[in-house]
């Protein structure tokens, strides 16, 4: 009986020690996740300031992150994208209106830009 019990106490060990790996791997895949939509943001607005007037194109950003929820937003030029405790943010050009989880259309019309 004591043999099973040590036998078992090590088995729900070495399972948590698995569990808890692989929950830092996916925290670190959703980070790296979040930084990436935050960058893809940043690259079609600056695409967008860069190129001429009339350009317009449409874009996603996802509902969630590996089924977590998070923020994105613009204020002051810089884009804040927030999930849990980790915050990402980037400077863009000017530009008018948010970003929204799904489809976004992105314009350039007289030398400003606009998001939805």
């Amino acid at each position: 009986m004591v043999m099973f019990g040590a036998l078992l106490f090590f088995f729900i060990m070495f399972m948590g020690i698995i569990q808890a790996g692989i929950a830092s791997q996916n925290k670190e895949k959703r980070e790296a996740i979040l930084q990436n939509i935050a960058m893809g943001l940043r690259d079609e607005i600056s695409l967008a300031a860069k190129s001429t007037s009339g350009y317009a194109r449409e874009f996603l950003i996802p509902e969630n992150i590996l089924g977590a929820s998070y923020t994105i937003n613009i204020t002051e030029n810089t884009i804040f994208a927030k999930m849990q405790n980790t915050n990402v943010y980037y400077e863009v050009f000017n530009v008018s209106g948010q970003p929204k989880k799904g489809g976004n259309i992105i314009r350039k019309e007289n030398e400003t830009v606009y998001l939805n």
